[in-house]
């Protein structure tokens, strides 16, 4: 995020920004692979990382196992229940 001096925060999403003397960043990265099994994780807390930029939807799907309502990122706790089991069941 940048901070320019008269201007409202945003966001930034590219390697190069054009700073002045006052300017702020904030800088903000990911913490790590996290712990435990991915299916196992609360959905609603999964559902915050992607609202939040912390893990995109598609990653979402692919490695917690739950699937989002339509185009929001509102969980669908149905599908996502029988995808999660689908996907245990597979690896065992």
């Amino acid at each position: 995020m940048v901070m320019k001096q008269g201007q409202e925060p945003r966001r930034m999403r590219k390697d190069k920004a054009e700073l002045l003397k006052g300017d702020l960043i904030r800088l903000k990265t990911g913490a790590g692979g996290g712990y435990g099994d991915p299916l196992d994780r609360d959905v609603q807390e999964v559902a915050w990382d992607a609202r939040n930029d912390y893990i995109t939807r598609q990653d979402v799907e692919r490695i917690s196992g739950f699937f989002f309502k339509g185009d929001s990122l509102e969980p669908d706790l149905d599908d996502s229940a029988k995808r999660r089991q689908q996907t245990r069941t597979s690896l065992e």
